[in-house]
């Protein structure tokens, strides 16, 4: 029974220690993927560790060449000091040169020994036994003081030892070596305080790492806000530029054709005038003419009506006039108007109106795109077709359509159709075609009102498709 325990143990803890992986394998990839994903965050990440690869890397190199420095600088000095020394043990005697020795031993921390010739000192502050030498440095691990003392120690000091050239004392012939060994103590105790200070030193690194890398971020991700700010600012003016531009454009195609419009009925009247004036053949029948005149100047009238129409809504930053109104009222007036012309031609309209649907929008514009629409379905169909007017809610919008049978447009057409002074029939008369800013007219007067319009070929003709914004009774909208 216990080894079976300990066999359910051991699959627990296998699979404690999956979940445990899988769950920390998951909470690294999301965390990595936020991080990828904010750029502050990645900022202050990267600069964190930036930071604390510096402090490392000058905290290291200070550790590393602080002795190597320290002990080459110890070896000049030592150096020069023992040449100055060796000219004033030069000037004394054997026996008078323990002072000089005792005053250059405690101002640069050394140990003096003068050997003979035999090697074997004569005088000096200490003796020591030399245990290793390399490249000018040596261990000494054994000092014997003046009086026969010998000083074991636990770690080898390192020292610097710099012989002298031979030297003689005054008044003897004989040769001897001065040999003197500088310390550095005091540097290995510098090392071990910075070795004892590390964890101060460490928290340290990393508290200004992680200050300096968050208000670091703070700055560039400020300023990397301002410049995308500035860039959007930017590329919406250059937007705006070319959308003027192309309004600019627009707007010089639409005078240079409608002056065009203008100048054709103008010159139509002019010659019927002047050819009655002067009683020239036809027009000898000035009543005829007159009234051919009296036609043509209507018609440059409805064309004047509607430049003037489009100019204003071009002119009206705020749309002043828009007011909820009841387009099921406003359809059935219209309805109403253009029963004749219906009639006329022996079509049927078919209208299907939900009650009280409510727009925001000015009774005459609205009125007028109607009519227009009424009138292109009446002109563009042939005689005894059947045409459907219906309106009803969709969501937040008001939509009305108009369909009229027996007729097609050629899909090439129909993207041109809201273009000024296009004609759908394609000629230049004015008997069979409008003024050529119906459709146009219409399009501007939705736009007007934030509404959209599309024209489109169904199995029975054609179909004109309006949405207009709902309100309410009391809202009134200056602005789409």
């Amino acid at each position: 029974m216990s080894e079976l325990w300990i066999h359910i143990s051991k699959i627990y803890e296998k699979n404690w220690r999956r979940i445990i992986l899988r769950r920390c394998a998951a909470w690294v990839t999301e965390w990595s993927g936020k991080i990828r994903r904010n750029l502050p965050v990645k900022i202050f990440c990267f600069t964190c560790l930036l930071l604390l690869a510096v402090c490392i890397v000058t905290y290291g190199l200070i550790a590393w060449m602080m002795p190597v420095t320290y002990q080459a600088d110890r070896n000049r000095v030592l150096s020069e000091q023992a040449e100055s020394l060796i000219q004033e043990l030069s000037k004394t005697t054997l026996s008078a040169c323990g002072p000089l020795l005792e005053k250059f031993a405690s101002d640069y921390d050394a140990q003096v020994s003068i050997l003979d010739e035999t090697g074997q000192p004569v005088a000096g502050t200490k003796d020591l036994a030399q245990t290793e030498e390399e490249e000018g440095r040596v261990t000494f691990s054994q000092i014997q003081t003046e009086e026969g003392m010998t000083l074991q120690t636990n770690e080898s000091i390192h020292i610097t030892q710099t012989v002298a050239t031979p030297f003689s004392f005054q008044g003897s012939q004989d040769v001897y070596q001065l040999m003197v060994v500088g310390r550095i103590r005091g540097v290995n105790q510098a090392m071990e305080a910075l070795g004892k200070l590390w964890p101060w030193l460490l928290a340290s690194v990393v508290s200004v790492s992680i200050l300096g890398s968050f208000f670091y971020a703070r700055y560039v991700t400020r300023l990397s806000r301002a410049m995308g700010e500035l860039q959007g600012a930017n590329e919406a003016l250059r937007r705006d530029m070319e959308r003027e531009r192309e309004m600019e454009r627009q707007r010089m195609e639409f005078f240079a054709a409608a002056s065009h419009e203008l100048k054709t009925p103008i010159t139509i009247v002019k010659g019927q005038l002047g050819g009655m004036l002067d009683g020239v053949g036809v027009y000898a029948d000035r009543e005829r003419y007159l009234a051919r005149s009296l036609q043509v100047m209507g018609s440059m009238e409805r064309l004047v009506g509607e430049l003037l129409t489009l100019s204003r809504m071009e002119g009206e930053k705020v749309r002043r006039g828009i007011k909820p109104l009841n387009l099921t009222d406003l359809l059935t007036a219209c309805v109403e108007e253009y029963t004749d012309l219906f009639a006329q031609k022996e079509q049927t309209l078919h209208v299907s109106l939900a009650p009280d649907l409510r727009v925001p929008g000015e009774w005459n514009l609205l009125s007028k795109a109607v009519c227009n629409l009424l009138t292109n379905g009446a002109m563009y169909s042939p005689d005894g077709a059947e045409l459907f007017l219906s309106a009803r809610e969709e969501g937040e919008q008001i939509y009305f359509s108009l369909e009229n049978t027996g007729v097609h447009l050629s899909e090439e057409r129909i993207p041109h159709l809201f273009e000024a002074f296009y004609r759908g029939e394609g000629s230049r008369n004015r008997q069979t075609g409008g003024s050529g800013l119906g459709l146009y007219l219409v399009k501007r007067i939705l736009e007007y009102h934030c509404g959209e319009i599309r024209i489109r070929n169904t199995a029975a003709g054609v179909c004109v498709e309006v949405w207009l914004p709902r309100t309410n009774s009391t809202e009134t909208t200056t602005s789409c």
